[in-house]
């Protein structure tokens, strides 16, 4: 959905930002609290809320990426789903499915997922599995 879409609905689009206390998730916010989307912050825990919430974000949810069940209920009723998965987890690839399931069934028309440059890089675990949530976003329709 384009911003001049956005802007024409009875309702602004929800776009949830997992990952959304961190560095790159703080930029995002800021970015996106400048669109006519209806910005989401989904957090870990409370000192992710504080942060959040500083920056002027009304929306937060606390979801455990290890819980689908919490991811689901972060991600309800979301048109929009930007991911920022944590630096490092060994089990990355499974959470970020989890996090794009969660989002096909929220109904999500858009799932983004952050990445690094090169992920097949055999050397760095950590890109391997980025590379293989990649592959599992590729995938979806």
């Amino acid at each position: 959905m384009s911003e001049s879409d956005a802007v024409r609905s009875q309702k602004p689009p929800v776009i949830a930002v997992i990952g959304a206390a961190g560095l790159c998730g703080r930029y995002m916010l800021e970015a996106a609290l400048r669109t006519p989307f209806q910005v989401r912050a989904v957090v870990h825990g409370p000192a992710g809320r504080e942060r959040v919430a500083a920056l002027g974000v009304d929306d937060i949810v606390e979801a455990d990426l290890e819980r689908p069940d919490t991811v689901r209920r972060a991600l309800k009723n979301a048109d929009l789903v930007f991911m920022i998965p944590p630096a490092f987890h060994p089990e990355e690839d499974v959470l970020a499915i989890t996090a794009l399931e969660a989002a096909e069934h929220a109904g999500a028309r858009r799932f983004v997922y952050l990445s690094v440059l090169h992920p097949h890089t055999p050397g760095l675990r950590h890109h391997l599995r980025k590379a293989n949530a990649e592959a599992a976003v590729r995938t979806r329709r």
